[in-house]
């Protein structure tokens, strides 16, 4: 407030911001009279009212800047569980009938949330004022309800985040509010109201305007400490086998009792604090929501549960349990820390014992190798780096060295080398620097520890700094050895590693510990699956062990049942031993999972709760309804033994034989979910609504034009049942085709337009072509990352799809697709041999090989030459390049783990490429046409699984599998 005089009067000038009505209002009080006026009462003027003038800046109220916050309706807003949890109330509203409302039961149930974006204030930055209305009841220990907003850059990185005060007991309507800044390239605002429950909460009249307000707390509410008793019980999965969690102590003992050793390999994708997370079965430390843990957790609460695994892995091997951190490359090695360098005659290892200042320090026991090689290396980014002068350093101890062996700590970048004084003789810990000059930031950095002769050598407390600058800081990781801090691979001393397989996995090492036998991706494997493998090393080793050990079990006969997928005759056999308390455990474990599939999902659920106890079913049960664990129930696990007898290295049948069209396609529509969807891995569902995943219009799409390519050479009742999957698979892409909703993007779109040409549907086809105009990038491309990173792969798709959609009489608009071709045709690098980037944005360079683009490069052609600016000729060329690496593909499907291997592969490239080179060859001359269909049917049908299902990435799963096979093997159009 301001005020002020003048010789004819005085005046206020009253200035407020008020965020309801935004105005500012101006005081004029009347002239007042002066001293002689005073004195006399006849100059005395009379009485002036009050003039008030409000001068309005804004008379109407601030905008608000949430679309529908008034929540008049659920438009713009997601929920993100089932209705019955999540749902609009049209009857509860604060000021008006309408709101938002959560309701939560298991109070282990996890966070369920109403979400939606909104655009930020034009003039920014700026300070932004979020109000809402919270009514709460029946909130229990440790609930919350809360808004609360997460702030994204034009990079699409979050950058900010704001909560409102907590809701944590019953009450009425009450208003939190939360005031927090704009930055000048925020983008987009997404605002959250979520809930903890248990108990019932209700959320309305969301307003965000501008203000001046001072900032609120920035610090999120704390989130309650809950006992977890479901948790802790899953996390003992399988501990009735006396694990052993030293892998030379184990070997030792089997050279005693002459054994093998089976050895569980499992990993995690953190590092683990305490030894004890690698030292006993629950890892306590490890995160239950760390991805390795879930995968370790499907298979110990899966086969590794059942007792006749379980007698086998006790009684017939000397059981060990060995854990590494994975670190997230998905081959067994992270990029910026220390690797362990493969060679015979080398062991190395993290050594969690021996250390300088701390336990921790890498090991390595060297037998006679000579050589130039470095044991451990370690390579320091570009980026990293700091220029000049740098030490390198390290505390390093000897023993037992040979006369000739070495010890030396060595650095290296571009084509010059810095190395220390050897070290000859043994010694406890001592002082190594090297003295380094002249880093650059042009290219990485390797710091490599090199033993050679015989010996061993201990490395510990590592460091490279710059000598320049006030501030010095360390350009290595775990450099100080952290126990639990390296992704070191506990394998290599037994001559295999950790990097060939999936995890997790079963390795069987002989006593003198060589690598016997090895079983892949466990996680979809069968009890039985399991046992007869353990049973055939058991006779493969010469290993004595009753070949029954359990004698006869009461519910043999219902487990033939289940495998042969009479679900309903399971369980009225289920019922003739309800009164049996020795199998009561199973017996529930196994109704649930016959409901499951009978698509009753309540009572499924139901009856896992109800079965849930600490022994070995109980723990399954329980793993099935726990919110945040691996859900055994969609794992596939239950699955019938192959009946062809192989070496089951993986459960892939191994030939091109056998192959069973009708058999493939009734695995397929038994994944089929009630609401006519397929989907991915981990997809939960209630009985009335599913919870939709990112890849389920793809996965349906890809179902649909399965079915639709085979149904004609499908007679009797099986083509009755594919029609009808058919439809209501087209049925539900056609109701989500007309939805603006998450899924339905640029990714999805290009699956899901064949399915709906195919079958006629070309409303729903404009749909879908509407979508992929409106998701077009500025310079033409189409891209799942964002504007800064347009992808090749996602242009072509998409340019293929709105081909098809034109030549099926949909209208699509010339310009799109003249403005995509020239994007992709742009996106070619000749300078590379016509090969075409994953993304032409930084960082994409080392993809582009004849190798890593064996899938882009087809599809990319084959787009180009529908939109008139191909030349066959590098098309063919391109599937010249693709037959030569194709091999390759089919290592990574064969881990849990999708990330890229250092040949650019994931997991679901084996049939994404093969699909897309053989779209691609249509288009080739007749030679190269027959060539790569041969090579591809070839390819595919060796990965056919023993259940007559298809397989290539496993969290993704069989219907995704099934369905892209189904498609490649299907007759030619």
């Amino acid at each position: 407030m301001r005020a002020g005089t003048s010789r004819t009067g005085s005046f206020r000038l009253v200035s407020t911001d008020l965020a309801a009505t935004g105005f500012t209002a101006l005081i004029f009080c009347s002239r007042q009279p002066s001293l002689k006026e005073e004195d006399d009462p006849v100059a005395r003027p009379t009485f002036i009212p009050l003039t008030v003038l409000a001068l309005l800046a804004g008379a109407l109220p601030a905008q608000n800047l949430i679309r529908n916050g008034s929540v008049k309706t659920a438009d713009g807003w997601r929920g993100g569980a089932s209705k019955d949890q999540v749902a609009f109330d049209p009857k509860t509203g604060a000021a008006a009938p309408g709101s938002l409302r959560i309701r939560i039961d298991d109070p282990a149930a996890g966070m369920r949330s109403w979400s939606r974006s909104f655009a930020p204030p034009a003039q920014r930055p700026c300070r932004v004022l979020l109000e809402a209305r919270v009514r709460a009841r029946d909130l229990g220990a440790g609930a919350q309800a809360c808004p609360m907003v997460q702030i994204y850059d034009d990079t699409n990185k979050a950058v900010g985040y704001a909560w409102c005060d907590a809701t944590v007991e019953d009450g009425d309507w009450r208003t939190v509010s939360a005031v927090f800044d704009v930055p000048a390239k925020c983008s987009r605002i997404n605002l959250i109201a979520y809930f903890i429950g248990p108990g019932e909460v209700w959320f309305d009249d969301f307003r965000a305007t501008k203000t001046k307000r001072p900032i609120t707390n920035k610090r999120p509410p704390a989130r309650p400490q809950r006992d977890k008793p479901m948790e802790r019980m899953v996390r003992g999965a399988a501990r009735e086998i006396p694990w052993r969690f030293d892998l030379r102590k184990a070997l030792e003992e089997a050279r005693s009792v002459k054994r093998p050793v089976l050895v569980y390999l499992r990993c995690h994708d953190r590092p683990w604090k305490k030894a004890v997370d690698v030292a006993s079965v629950e890892a306590p430390g490890i995160p239950f929501s760390d991805d390795g843990y879930k995968k370790d957790v499907l298979f110990r609460a899966g086969p590794l549960s059942d007792p006749s695994v379980a007698y086998l892995a006790s009684h017939g091997f000397i059981p060990a349990c060995v854990t590494y951190r994975l670190a997230g490359l998905g081959d067994g090695r992270m990029r910026w820390t220390w690797t362990p360098f493969a060679r015979t005659g080398l062991q190395c290892w993290l050594d969690a014992d021996v250390g300088s200042a701390a336990p921790g320090s890498l090991r390595v026991e060297a037998n006679g190798v000579r050589g130039d090689d470095a044991a451990f290396v370690q390579v320091v980014p570009r980026h990293q780096l700091f220029r000049g002068a740098a030490t390198l350093r390290a505390h390093v101890r000897t023993a037992d060295l040979s006369a000739g062996a070495e010890v030396r700590v060595r650095a290296r970048q571009g084509d010059r080398t810095w190395t220390s004084p050897p070290i000859t003789d043994d010694g406890d810990w001592r002082d190594v620097e090297v003295e380094i000059s002249g880093v650059t930031r042009r290219v990485d950095f390797r710091v490599e520890l090199v033993v050679t002769g015989t010996g061993r050598a201990f490395f510990d407390d590592l460091s490279l700094k710059t000598k320049s600058g006030a501030v010095k800081p360390e350009m290595l990781s775990d450099g100080a050895v952290p126990v639990g801090g390296v992704p070191w691979d506990p394998m290599r001393p037994f001559g295999g590693s950790c990097a060939d397989v999936a995890t997790p996995a079963l390795w069987v090492v002989l006593p003198d510990g060589r690598v016997h036998r090895r079983l892949h991706r466990l996680g979809p494997y069968s009890d039985d699956f399991v046992r007869r493998w353990l049973n055939d090393v058991l006779i493969e080793t010469k290993t004595k062990i009753t070949a029954d050990p359990l004698g006869p079990r009461a519910l043999d006969p219902v487990h033939g049942l289940v495998r042969e997928g009479k679900w309903e005759r399971a369980l009225l056999a289920l019922k003739g031993h309800e009164g049996d308390a020795a199998v009561r455990s199973e017996l529930g474990f196994l109704r649930g999972w016959c409901q499951m599939r009978l698509g009753r999902l309540e009572e499924a659920f139901a009856t896992w709760r109800a079965s849930v106890g600490n022994d070995r079913f109980g723990r399954r049960a329980a793993a099935c309804v726990l919110p945040t664990g691996p859900h055994l129930w969609v794992s596939g696990r239950l699955r019938a033994w192959p009946e062809k007898k192989i070496r089951v290295e993986t459960t892939e049948t191994g030939g091109v034989d056998g192959f069973s069209a009708r058999a493939s396609l009734n695995r397929l529509v038994e994944l089929q979910l009630p609401d006519g969807s397929f989907a991915e891995h981990g997809t939960r569902l209630s009985s009335s609504t599913t919870t939709g995943s990112y890849w389920q219009p793809a996965i349906t799409g890809l179902a649909a034009e399965a079915i639709r390519r085979w149904m004609h050479q499908v007679e009797g009742e099986d083509r009755l049942a594919l029609e009808e999957a058919h439809q209501s698979a087209i049925d539900w892409l056609i109701g989500y085709s007309g939805k603006r909703q998450h899924g339905l993007d640029s990714f999805n779109v290009p699956y899901v337009v064949p399915a709906l040409v195919g079958a006629g549907e070309k409303a729903a086809v404009a749909g879908c072509v509407r979508r992929l105009v409106d998701d077009q990038q500025a310079d033409g491309s189409w891209t799942v990352y964002g504007p800064k990173r347009p992808t090749s792969f996602n242009t072509a798709l998409a340019l293929i799809a709105l081909h098809q959609a034109r030549a099926a009489g949909v209208e699509v608009p010339a310009r799109v697709l003249l403005a995509g071709t020239r994007a992709l045709a742009g996106m070619r690098e000749q300078a590379k041999g016509d090969l075409f980037s994953y993304s032409p944005a930084t960082g994409h360079g080392w993809m582009t090989t004849a190798w890593g683009a064996i899938g882009r490069d087809p599809l990319c052609e084959h787009a180009l030459l529908l939109g008139g600016q191909g030349d066959p000729q590098r098309l063919i060329a391109a599937l010249a390049r693709f037959a030569t690496h194709h091999a390759e593909l089919r290592h990574p499907s064969k881990k849990l783990y999708d990330g890229f291997n250092t040949r650019a592969h994931g997991g679901y490239f084996f049939l994404f490429c093969h699909r897309s080179a053989l779209d691609a060859a249509a288009h080739a001359d007749d030679a190269t046409k027959v060539r790569i269909r041969q090579l591809v049917h070839d390819a595919v049908l060796r990965t056919r699984e023993g259940d007559d299902t298809f397989m290539d990435h496993v969290m993704l799963n069989r219907a995704y599998g099934t369905a892209m096979a189904l498609c490649i093997l299907a007759p030619a159009r």
